[in-house]
């Protein structure tokens, strides 16, 4: 009689298939599943999830167990998958607005935009770049974004008070977040440029300047109208008048800082110091100084904002009010998510310190100065 192929019972297998199994589990190490995750780490489902979602309630001990099985085991979540179980994109739109052709070269955004990349990127998040253009505005797209779910949030970096969209949408009931920059009724992060400005007046005030100068950048941004009140109000705090006379406005732009010292300082009695809105300003004033023949700092103390890379290696090294623009990325992206998330008070506004670096340009000499001068 001819033999029967030989069946294993169920709990026994057949050398072959033992191998065939081994390798299929070898070449599926990043196919597991959240229930294999929760089984091997000794955790629920639900926690696994929680942690996958970066959710701040899970204990710090109970998240590096759960990645330290993933990573051991190479798992991989199905992103498309984890979007249509909690109906979510896992997608932000950021806002920027066109004001030049090399907008990320400028530092303001370029710092920004890094900070809301990792910050997103951590907790799983992609990002999708809008410009405020023309056809951005006329094809609706910061509304038909949400409309379609393209986008879970929306974050705006560099909005201008006079942003129409932005009104719509926030009366849209939409989540979004301003980045450095404020509007009533919206969760924001901001920098502390109210308070930054009158450092900067206190610092030139101690170095006995009586006459300081200020440009101005453009009011219709909560930078430069922070920093312009910042100015008058330091003025007032010092004990000195003020005098519409040392005031000039620019557009953040180095031929605008150029152009508005020229008139300042042709001035009969100009300015002995100058408070520039921003760093480029700044630099324009200096090299304006220079074309007229007047030494920067012995002749003319000038001081900058924003802190952008340039101005540590410009000559004199300038000083300047930094401004954390990567945090404020960071903390406005990380409001976002927690909104996403159901965490915390809506609206929300968080303020960020900003600091003044003190370098060669205001003419600053730490030797000279009596204990207390100026500032850190």
């Amino acid at each position: 009689m001819p033999r029967e192929p030989f069946e294993p019972g169920p709990g026994r297998r057949s050398a072959a298939s033992a191998r065939l199994s081994h390798k299929r589990r070898d070449s599926d190490a990043g196919s597991h599943t959240i229930r294999d995750i929760a089984r091997l780490s000794g955790f629920s489902r639900s926690t696994v999830s929680l942690v996958l979602n970066g959710d701040p309630r899970i204990k710090p001990a109970t998240r590096q167990k759960v990645w330290a099985v993933i990573q051991k085991v190479g798992y991989e979540p199905n992103c498309m998958a984890r979007s249509l179980a909690r109906r979510r994109s896992m997608i932000t739109a950021v806002v920027v607005p066109k004001i030049s052709a090399h907008l990320f070269s400028d530092y303001y955004f370029s710092e920004s935009m890094s900070g809301i990349s990792d910050t997103l990127s951590a907790k799983g998040y992609r990002m999708i770049i809008e410009m405020v253009t023309e056809n951005f505005l006329k094809d609706g797209m910061h509304l038909r974004l949400f409309r379609e779910r393209q986008i879970d949030g929306m974050l705006l970096v560099g909005t201008l008070d006079t942003d129409e969209y932005v009104g719509q949408v926030l009366a849209g009931g939409h989540t979004a977040v301003l980045v450095n920059s404020w509007r009533p009724g919206c969760s924001c992060v901001v920098a502390d440029n109210l308070g930054g400005a009158g450092s900067v007046m206190k610092h030139l005030c101690a170095l006995g300047h009586r006459r300081i100068g200020f440009i101005g950048g453009l009011n219709s941004t909560t930078v430069g109208l922070q920093r312009d009140e910042g100015y008058r109000r330091g003025l007032l705090d010092c004990g000195l008048p003020a005098d519409e006379s040392l005031v000039e406005y620019g557009d953040f732009s180095e031929q605008s800082g150029y152009e508005a010292s020229r008139k300042l300082l042709s001035k009969k009695s100009r300015p002995t110091a100058v408070f520039a809105c921003n760093d480029l300003m700044a630099i324009g004033c200096i090299n304006c100084a220079r074309d007229m023949g007047i030494s920067v700092p012995e002749g003319l103390a000038v001081v900058g904002a924003d802190d952008i890379a340039l101005g540590s290696y410009f000559q004199p090294r300038l000083t300047t009010l930094h401004q954390p623009m990567y945090e404020i990325g960071c903390l406005a992206t990380q409001v976002l998510l927690d909104r996403l998330a159901g965490f915390g008070e809506w609206p929300v506004r968080k303020v960020v310190l900003t600091e003044l670096v003190i370098r060669d340009s205001c003419g600053f000499s730490r030797e000279a100065q009596p204990a207390g001068a100026g500032c850190k």
